[in-house]
């Protein structure tokens, strides 16, 4: 596990941690098994298979536990890579649609610029920024009259702003 400090601007390897599950008292529903714990390189966790004699095997097993992993200093991401970026664009709307490589490092910002051909170069028309790492859709309601647009999705990572993964579709109406 890591966490991203924002203001040392570098990754914090967390290699202690807490399992645990719900006891009875917080009355919840935690009949059957719950197994936590660690090896040397990871912490794992099971629960939901059912159990003959719930209150006999929660006395033997562990509610919590503490464990220490062996892990890098900082995590082993690369840089962004969209797996696909899809734009539908019509004379209502623009949507698109997107995917980051799950083996790439977490994004913080996802950014959406629509540009229109001005002659020989591209106007900027509109920009969309959403710092939710969630987001894979994004649906922009404009009237959009013909012409030769592009729509640009770039990304950027949680550790470091100038390593950017840019993806280009161009559309016409």
């Amino acid at each position: 596990m890591y966490v991203f400090d924002m203001m040392k601007n570098k990754w914090l390897s967390i290699n202690k941690s807490t399992l645990s599950y719900d006891p009875e008292e917080w009355e919840y529903d935690t009949a059957g098994t719950h197994d936590i714990g660690y090896t040397k390189n990871y912490f794992y966790g099971s629960s939901g298979q059912s159990v003959e004699n719930q209150k006999l095997y929660d006395a033997s097993n562990p509610e919590k536990i503490t464990g220490i992993i062996n892990q890098p200093e900082e995590p082993d991401f690369e840089k962004p890579k969209f797996e696909f970026v899809e734009v539908d664009l019509k004379f209502n709307s623009l949507t698109v649609t997107w995917s980051v490589d799950s083996k790439s490092t977490p994004c913080y910002k996802y950014q959406i610029d629509v540009f229109i051909k001005s002659g020989l170069t591209y106007k900027n028309l509109y920009s969309f920024i959403s710092h939710k790492p969630e987001q894979t859709k994004y649906v922009y309601e404009s009237e959009f009259k013909g012409g030769d647009y592009q729509i640009r999705m770039s990304c950027v990572p949680i550790s470091n702003a100038k390593q950017i993964a840019v993806e280009f579709r161009d559309r016409k109406l």
